[in-house]
């Protein structure tokens, strides 16, 4: 089985970094927001849809 693992404002270039390390094969790789909506945003609801 698969362990999740969920990152804020992963960017493309980080997620092919993290493909390479030796566990890849057990890991699913999630980007929860954007770089633009983690950064830039003057606020966001972790509760809210």
């Amino acid at each position: 089985m698969k362990r999740n693992i969920f990152i804020v404002a992963l960017e493309e270039k980080q997620k092919a970094m993290l493909k390479t390390l030796r566990q890849a094969k057990e890991l699913e790789i999630h980007s929860l927001l954007t770089v633009d909506t983690a950064v830039e945003a003057k606020q966001f609801s972790l509760t809210k849809s």
